[in-house]
């Protein structure tokens, strides 16, 4: 067997075993046949791309119906898994022969903790990266229209990789027609997508969440609340959602510049920490929970080796080094303007493998590499995440009422408050459980507590009009389903029956 193909065969088998116990021990935590939060979304498949204009980049739907992520879940979730090995195996089979580089290097890449965890989610993370892993490839072998063509594609997945174009397309090339070739095939993937939202009313954009994104990461308040009830309160926009989030962020932007532009550094720095930063998903509880924390140790080495050689310039020549660098740079800046999330940064981190990549560390990039090493290192002990601690057995709580086994949801919130979790999630999945459980008076105090902290959350008055009419209290019950209607009139159907 030829040595690419060993080293191939060694890194697929690495990845399998490395896999296989993290899907049952992540399946003992959150089920792999539950969707949670953003996945419930993508699940929608091709049935979202019928309407205009997108709400998310196009390219998770369409993927998400072909591995039937709707109807079977855990399956779905394998195909992902598999996904998640091919940049590695690229890198084993297409980079040059650096002796036991050739080797290790993919092998890091393999067992990178959150390519292994995102992997088993049904999230565009993995697809994009794999894109830009071949992007990069092509790249390398001077095959630039298609380097082009793909980083289209993973722009479908990942909008925020667009913000790499326009770094590429500034930087000065390397010799005359050579940065059309990769920028006009890159555009020519997203300008098509982009034209149907602008004549579907949204403005010229790959999706029409990112004024809502943009909005998220101008505030503290809002990087700090999970999705749920107090969530729903803070999004609830009335008119053209666009412009209504893209005001909401001028208007924070221009009164509080200084303390925006603290945050902004602030996420930045956090979206260069190891496993990364959280946003709908514990990364840094799952890592320990599944035992992956000891491999965290090869994952910080190889992105401050690559981070270093990308910021340095030793990470090779021409465009490749451009591309590495704008990507690198997109990260951080959609960090900067957005959510700093390590599935969001999975999408930009095959620059600094192939930055790693092209050769052995040598002994004068020692002093360099340690320096950056034990800035990230800084980074991911003492500037905090955003996500809530606890969140893990919110989800599993939801997926246990969903699968109506109330007991069960209520350990997992009991499990949540030891953890630290705090908010009106907590009492809202309470007083649906206790309720389920046949408790309505403590189901209901439960939904007063959740209203005392998120007073205008149209689910938790919906939820408390259905608990009181099922304890027969029916003027109470029309009251609070006429104020839930009032909220969010597109409740009023299902809430009909209660109303005045």
């Amino acid at each position: 067997m030829r040595p690419r193909l060993w080293t191939a065969t060694a890194v697929l088998a690495a990845g399998v075993l490395v896999r296989v116990p993290v899907f049952g021990g992540l399946d003992g935590i959150l089920p792999a046949e539950g969707l949670y939060v953003d996945e419930r979304v993508y699940a929608e498949g091709f049935g979202a791309l019928d309407s205009l204009p997108f709400q998310r980049p196009p390219g998770m739907y369409a993927l998400a119906g072909l591995v039937g992520a709707g109807a079977d879940p855990a399956r779905a979730r394998w195909v992902m898994s598999a996904l998640s090995l091919l940049p590695a195996l690229a890198l084993a089979l297409a980079m040059p022969r650096r002796g036991y580089w050739s080797l290790l290097l993919p092998l890091a890449v393999v067992v990178q903790p959150d390519l292994v965890v995102f992997g088993l989610q049904l999230l565009p993370a993995v697809p994009a990266a794999v894109a830009v892993t071949g992007a990069l490839l092509a790249l390398s072998r001077g095959r630039r229209a298609t380097a082009g063509a793909l980083m289209g594609a993973a722009c479908l997945f990942r909008a925020e990789l667009l913000l790499a174009l326009p770094l590429v397309a500034l930087l000065p090339p390397r010799r005359p027609g050579g940065r059309m070739r990769l920028v006009l095939p890159w555009a020519a993937a997203v300008v098509p997508v982009m034209v149907l939202n602008l004549a579907a009313g949204a403005g010229p954009v790959i999706s029409v969440n990112g004024p809502e994104n943009l909005w998220l990461g101008s505030e503290a308040r809002t990087l700090r609340t999970p999705p749920g009830v107090e969530f729903e309160q803070l999004v609830a926009v009335e008119g053209r959602q666009q412009q209504t989030f893209l005001q909401r962020a001028a208007d924070g932007i221009s009164a509080r510049p200084l303390n925006w532009l603290l945050l902004g550094l602030r996420k930045s720095a956090s979206s260069l920490s190891v496993p990364g930063p959280g946003r709908n998903l514990e990364l840094a509880y799952l890592v320990r929970r599944l035992r992956l924390a000891p491999l965290l140790v090869p994952m910080l080495l190889l992105v401050s080796l690559g981070l270093w050689r990308v910021l340095r310039g030793g990470a090779g020549a021409g465009e490749e080094l451009r591309t590495q660098r704008a990507l690198a740079g997109a990260a951080v800046l959609s960090a900067f303007l957005f959510l700093p999330a390590a599935r969001y940064r999975l999408a930009a981190m095959p620059a600094l493998w192939m930055a790693a990549a092209a050769s052995p560390p040598r002994r004068r990039e020692l002093a360099g590499w340690g320096c950056v090493a034990a800035g990230v290192l800084a980074v991911s002990l003492l500037v905090p995440g955003p996500v809530r601690k606890g969140l893990t057995q919110i989800q599993q709580a939801e997926h246990r009422i969903g699968r109506r086994r109330p007991r069960l949801a209520l350990e997992s919130l009991a499990r949540a408050r030891e953890r630290g979790y705090r908010g009106a999630d907590l009492h809202n999945l309470a007083g649906i459980a206790l309720s389920m459980a046949g408790d309505g008076e403590a189901g209901l105090s439960s939904f007063r507590e959740g209203l005392r902290q998120a007073p205008r959350s149209p689910t938790l008055w919906k939820n408390a009009a259905v608990c009181l009419a099922g304890m027969g209290r029916r003027e109470e019950a029309s009251a609070a389903a006429a104020t839930a209607v009032r909220l969010n009139p597109a409740l009023r159907e299902e809430l009909a029956p209660l109303l005045p």
